[in-house]
């Protein structure tokens, strides 16, 4: 086998792959193994991420966390964002639990953004419609919109 056809060293290989961007454990795990390396390696080598910080669900998910409410996502568009990069559930459960607390605040906040003033009640659907697709509870947008439409009178 030529050198060209040589795999990188696992642990290598890992840093590679998390230098394009952070991964939860198990989107590691699936790169690795995918490669072809041994589940007994890959364990050593997911060990040896975690132990120099290189691999964090809980820092993932707080990075996702701080991603949502940059962009005025709901609850619903980050839980789904965790599922998606492979997050444990307990990890999940926590950080929506996070996003809830502030996911009346940042639905105020894109409803202020592309409704400056307030919220007209023929513009109702169509704000229902661009929070619902922001991942935002449809009890809290309900409420949300309410509010505002009460602020208008």
């Amino acid at each position: 086998m030529s050198k060209a056809q040589t795999p990188l060293a696992p642990f290598p290989l890992a840093l590679s792959f998390l230098r394009k961007k952070p991964l939860s454990r198990e989107e590691l795990r699936e790169k690795l193994s995918r490669v072809g390396h041994q589940e007994e390696v890959v364990d050593e080598v997911l060990k040896k991420a975690e132990s120099f910080g290189y691999v964090d669900d809980h820092a993932l998910a707080e990075i996702l966390l701080s991603e949502c409410n940059l962009r005025g996502k709901g609850p619903l568009w980050l839980e789904q964002k965790l599922h998606h990069r492979k997050l444990q559930r307990p990890v999940i459960e926590v950080v929506v639990a996070l996003a809830l607390q502030s996911a009346k605040k940042n639905a105020q906040k894109v409803l202020n953004r592309h409704y400056p003033g307030s919220i007209g009640s023929d513009e109702k659907p169509r704000a229902y419609r661009r929070l619902i697709s922001r991942g935002f509870p449809p009890e809290l947008v309900e409420e949300t919109i309410e509010e505002s439409l009460r602020q208008e009178l």
